[in-house]
């Protein structure tokens, strides 16, 4: 199986595809932690990401050759389901497959299956695992995409997870329990983290708006978020949002119409960088950092 969650030890390109871009990350470890060291906002000339990735290939340093890149929307089955903790590897991964065949709509010969911990397990008692599931159709299609750019692909992962993990390379002012939003050009993702973890998942499958339709499409983003976040707030108690983190592309106008609609404080992201990096809206590489965490410890 190509795991959706591969873990390596070296540097990690994080390979943001999406309709209008190619974002690719690398990043780099500070006495704070991890910042951002290399950037690239690429435009995708045609619906095929491989004259992106051509000149990507060009642009990153040599012995770059390590990626990670997601996956999202109807490609992609995630569920998160409990586990008895002190089953081995072994009989947790005979458990695993036994409930994927349960859940998931295809044969497990055609799909890529992993899973994880949602949380450090205890030792005895229930454990939340996550399993995610996607046709091996489309885990290749990224592994082809990012060999054009002479990356070997290391990590799968799912965009709302990738975006959720962003949130350890935010300023520590938008640390806690927050909702990062992702406004992209034909769809946004919603990532809900508590304690730390992503505890919520979500695409709005909606296209943005123009200089005409601006308004009417922040109405609709929002009601679709203020409805999600309900659903989550009302999932189990003790959980709460303190505030929204906007990202992706061209969040500063967006958050403060976001937040008199949600009710809800709403920030641009604030992404650390190293010293010395002069980004144009960093906020438009949290999700492809998140992909390029996926080694941090």
């Amino acid at each position: 199986m190509f795991s959706l969650f591969s873990r390596s030890t070296s540097s990690l390109v994080g390979v943001d595809i999406g309709s209008t871009h190619l974002k690719a990350v690398m990043l780099q470890q500070d006495g704070s932690g991890y910042r951002l060291s290399l950037a690239h906002a690429i435009p995708m000339e045609s619906d095929s990401p491989l004259v992106a990735m051509s000149r990507l290939k060009s642009l990153l340093p040599k012995g770059a050759t390590r990626a990670a890149a997601a996956v999202s929307g109807a490609t992609v089955m995630t569920k998160v389901i409990t586990m008895d903790a002190t089953l081995s590897d072994e009989e947790l991964e005979t458990q695993i497959e036994i409930e994927a065949d349960n859940l998931i709509p295809y044969p497990l010969d055609e799909v890529n299956l992993d899973f994880e911990p949602v949380a450090n397990a205890a030792e005895a008692g229930p454990m939340e695992v996550l399993l995610s599931a996607c046709r091996r159709e489309d885990v290749q299609s990224r592994v082809d995409a990012l060999a054009e750019a002479g990356l070997v692909t290391e990590v799968v992962d799912v965009e709302g997870y990738a975006l959720g993990r962003a949130q350890a390379l935010l300023e520590d002012g938008q640390q806690g329990d927050v909702a990062l939003v992702e406004v992209g050009a034909c769809k946004s993702l919603l990532a809900i983290n508590q304690g730390g973890e992503t505890r919520f998942v979500r695409e709005v499958s909606l296209a943005r708006g123009g200089a005409d339709g601006q308004m009417p499409w922040v109405d609709q983003l929002a009601q679709q978020l203020q409805r999600s976040i309900q659903i989550y707030l009302g999932g189990a108690e003790g959980r709460r949002v303190e505030r929204v983190v906007v990202c992706g592309h061209q969040p500063e106008p967006l958050a403060p119409l976001l937040q008199v609609r949600l009710g809800l404080p709403c920030e641009c992201a604030r992404v650390k960088c190293m010293e010395g990096m002069d980004l144009i809206e960093p906020a438009q590489f949290l999700l492809a950092a998140g992909l390029a965490m996926r080694e941090a410890p």
